[in-house]
């Protein structure tokens, strides 16, 4: 009975420290969106993507348009796409906002590649 106890107490503590670890409220290795600033402020991602794809992936309704992507990977950069054609990386473990290039952009594509360094 003691064995049972200790083994559903180490099965709790082992679970803590992953969502303590969630950083952004994104859970690795997503890649995660947040529609809007209020979103962002909650840690509350919209869209989560995961799978390494060489195509892009077209963004729904939680993606499109996204305020704010945080890449949770430690290895794999993120390449989104924008409705005027340009694209921009995001490294491991880095973070994107809609006008952090002075204009904002509109992201309409996602896709997770494997490879740790962003290209120009």
């Amino acid at each position: 009975m003691v064995a049972v106890v200790g083994t559903a107490a180490m099965s709790v503590a082992s679970q803590a420290p992953a969502s303590a670890d969630a950083d952004f409220g994104c859970d690795y290795p997503k890649v995660c969106l947040y529609f809007n600033s209020e979103d962002w402020a909650f840690r509350k991602p919209t869209a989560t993507y995961q799978n390494i794809i060489s195509n892009w992936r077209k963004l729904g309704s939680g993606g499109r348009h996204a305020y704010a992507v945080f890449n949770s990977r430690n290895n794999d950069v993120v390449q989104l796409l924008h409705t005027d054609g340009t694209e921009d990386c995001v490294a491991p473990k880095g973070t994107w906002f809609h006008n952090q290039g002075g204009a904002s952009k509109v992201v309409v594509g996602v896709k997770i590649l494997d490879d740790p360094i962003c290209f120009d």
